[in-house]
């Protein structure tokens, strides 16, 4: 009778067990289809299954600066971002464009130590934890004067932001040195500092990838976890010069984020620093996507997502767990590519790549077997 009870006891422990892993094990998202044209600025519709769900499909913010008047400010162009009130403040432009459909980006220039900075607070990041920031952005300089290193900050997820460009902490900090005034070698790292005098963990890139005159895909996906407490994770991917090789990529998972009693992660700051106070710096920016929800989908130039060289993200406009629709945002690929279509759930979970070809009806298969009647 011990034994039998003892037996109960473990198959009851079991299904208990089977339960709470069902419940946190989640299956990676499937794409069976594709419909319509997958061209530049169409919608299309995704269908599956385990997509998982996305309280507002549409991401927070998402920037293309196309529609916008060039010479004006951000603040005015979007009446959504807010700017520090320097000499050079942050500008629509028509320079440097990164692909054949834009014509449009954001263009932040430095000089003397007039830094161009744009930001927004209560972005939303602070309501469910999760961050999730994606951009392009290009580096060019003119008369950096220094004979040797020099540091540029580019973009910083903190607490706040103050209307003179100040953050509070914690953030997430991109630092960049470069080694010669012409770009020769860089050093490229994030620093999450943890809050107010409370120190920072520091994460090199594994390799030195950034080059003026270029183009790059930074994107950042973290959750906060709980302040004083090591559950918060993090991963940040940066693109290779001219798509050479994949994306290098920090991951830290189980990690403290900040300390207890912090404020919560929620600005955005684009910083364009430079300490080279006689020196020049121009940041161009472009496909801003800013989120609270991981869940996303995006096109690849692998059938793996962490194989890809060049990835793009998607513009969702409706989001269930089995159908999605999507606005295509085609980048730097063009018509006749052969891309891969991934779908990425709330938890960071990836589908296997779809194959799909821009400019074709990808979508729309052909009838199968049909015979032609002589009659």
């Amino acid at each position: 009778m011990v034994y039998k009870e003892y037996n109960i006891k473990r198959i009851f422990i079991a299904f208990v067990a089977l339960l709470l892993f069902s419940n946190v094990c989640h299956a990676a998202p499937v794409i069976s289809s594709v419909s319509d044209t997958v061209k530049n600025g169409e919608i299309i519709s995704i269908n599956g299954s385990s997509f998982g769900d996305k309280l507002n499909a549409n991401p927070i913010r998402y920037d293309d600066f196309e529609g916008m008047t060039v010479g004006d400010t951000l603040d005015k162009a979007t009446g959504w971002w807010s700017v520090v009130e320097h000499t050079y403040k942050p500008m629509i432009s028509s320079d440097n464009q990164r692909n054949k459909d834009s014509s449009k980006n954001l263009k932040c220039y430095s000089k003397d130590s007039q830094n161009s900075i744009a930001y927004k607070n209560n972005i939303g990041f602070a309501n469910t934890g999760k961050i999730l920031f994606s951009t392009w952005v290009r580096w060019d300089w003119g008369n950096v004067t220094y004979d040797s290193r020099y540091q540029i900050k580019s973009w910083r997820i903190p607490a706040s932001v103050a209307s003179n460009g100040g953050v509070t902490y914690p953030d997430f900090a991109a630092f960049n040195w470069w080694y010669d005034k012409n770009g020769g070698y860089s050093v490229h790292y994030v620093q999450n500092h943890l809050g107010e005098d409370s120190g920072s963990n520091t994460e090199y890139f594994n390799s030195n990838v950034l080059r003026q005159d270029r183009w790059y895909h930074i994107m950042i996906q973290a959750d906060m976890g709980t302040p004083g407490k090591t559950d918060g994770s993090w991963w940040i991917w940066t693109s290779s010069a001219d798509f050479s090789s994949i994306y290098s990529k920090i991951t830290q998972e189980n990690c403290l984020v900040m300390v207890e009693g912090s404020n919560l992660l929620d600005a955005v700051k684009l910083d364009n620093y430079l300490d080279d106070g006689d020196g020049t710096l121009t940041l161009y920016w472009d496909d801003i996507y800013i989120d609270n929800s991981w869940a996303r989908v995006e096109i690849g130039n692998a059938s793996s997502y962490d194989n890809c060289t060049h990835r793009e993200i998607q513009i969702p406009t409706s989001w269930s767990s089995d159908s999605i629709s999507i606005k295509i945002n085609t980048g730097s690929f063009n018509s006749g590519d052969g891309v891969y279509l991934f779908v990425v759930d709330s938890e960071g979970n990836t589908s296997s790549g779809y194959k799909i070809i821009i400019g074709d009806d990808s979508g729309i298969k052909p009838p199968q077997n049909v015979r032609l009647s002589e009659n």
